[in-house]
């Protein structure tokens, strides 16, 4: 798989092997080890057999930032 960083906050994880179809979940979580700052949320805005796209936003700014970290765990087949 690899991860696609489209924009400020804009992220696409591509999978290797595709999913059999596209009604998996996913669910994510993100924040900024670094400095402390938390207040961040993910929410998927696509998803089908070969990828997920997923925001990551400032809920404090309700604006798009890129994390020190964001994780994405995908139950499926």
């Amino acid at each position: 798989s690899s991860i696609t960083d489209n924009n400020t906050g804009d992220y696409t994880v591509n999978f290797t092997n595709a999913m059999t179809n596209a009604s998996y979940t996913m669910t994510g979580s993100a924040g900024d080890v670094q400095y402390n700052i938390g207040h961040r949320a993910t929410a998927v805005w696509a998803q089908n057999v070969s990828y997920v796209r997923l925001g990551c936003g400032s809920l404090p700014t309700h604006s798009l930032v890129d994390s020190d970290t964001i994780n994405a765990q995908v139950f499926g087949d």
